[in-house]
Formats: structure tokens, C-alpha cells, sequence
């Protein structure tokens, strides 16, 4: 297996373990995301997650959390699939950027340069198929 696909297969891995944080968050501890948005360097980010993502908590996450699942099975698809995977998973690293967390949007910053970087890529065999053959 290739390194840009084990690499694919850590993003994937990581994008399913958001998808169950996000999901135990929301379950046992949905008061964590209140203040989700105060150290943004945006205040459009401040406003919007107050005045629209809170108050419909429930319907956001959801839509994150099977965002995050189709990100995953995307990234261990193969061509375009996989492709389409990246896109994606850069496009919510630089859409996390903003909200920094005291200093966390650096992380997404490389990350969403590394998925930029793992576009260069062909991914002509899913992650599966490398791993347990055809």
C-alpha cells in the first residue's frame, strides 16, 4: 500500500471518529457546543452558529455527522470516489479554519494542505482492495 493511501485511510479513520464524537456529544453532552464558536476570528462565524446552528442543534449535527460518514466511505473509495472525498474533506478543514480554538486551526490548516496535496494522486483501487485483495 501506497503512503498517500495509508494516509487516506487516517483521514477516513478520522472523519468516522468525528462522526461518533459528534453523535456521543450530542447524545450525553449538547451544551459543549454553545460556546463552539467564541474564539472565532470571524464574527459572521460567531453570529451564525448563535443565531442559526444552536437553536436547530440537533438537525446540524445530524447533517455533520452523516457529512462525516460519507466523507469516510469516499476517502477509501477509489478514482473520482475518492477524489470527490478529498474535495470535500479539505473543503470542511478550511471551513473549520476560522473557528480556530484558541490556536486548533492550525490543524486544519495542514490538513487542508495535505488533502490538497493528496488531490495530485491517482486512487485507482479502494483502500479495502489493498488491503484484502480484490
Amino acid at each position: 500500500m501506497r503512503y498517500q493511501d495509508v494516509l487516506r485511510l487516517v483521514l477516513a479513520v478520522m472523519f468516522f471518529l468525528g462522526a461518533v464524537a459528534n453523535t456521543i456529544m450530542l447524545i450525553t453532552a449538547p451544551d459543549i457546543y454553545e460556546g463552539f464558536a467564541d474564539l472565532a476570528f470571524l464574527a459572521f462565524y460567531r453570529t451564525l452558529w448563535r443565531g442559526v446552528v444552536l437553536p436547530r442543534l440537533g438537525l446540524f449535527l445530524a447533517l455533520v455527522i452523516i457529512f462525516e460518514i460519507i466523507v469516510g466511505v469516499l476517502l477509501l473509495s477509489r478514482g473520482p470516489y475518492a477524489q470527490l472525498g478529498l474535495i470535500f474533506a479539505a473543503a470542511y478543514a478550511a471551513f473549520l479554519v476560522p473557528f480556530w480554538w484558541g490556536g486548533g486551526g492550525l490543524i486544519n490548516i495542514v490538513l487542508f494542505l495535505l488533502m490538497l496535496w493528496l488531490l495530485r494522486f491517482g486512487y485507482s483501487e479502494s483502500v479495502p482492495e489493498l488491503v484484502f485483495g480484490r
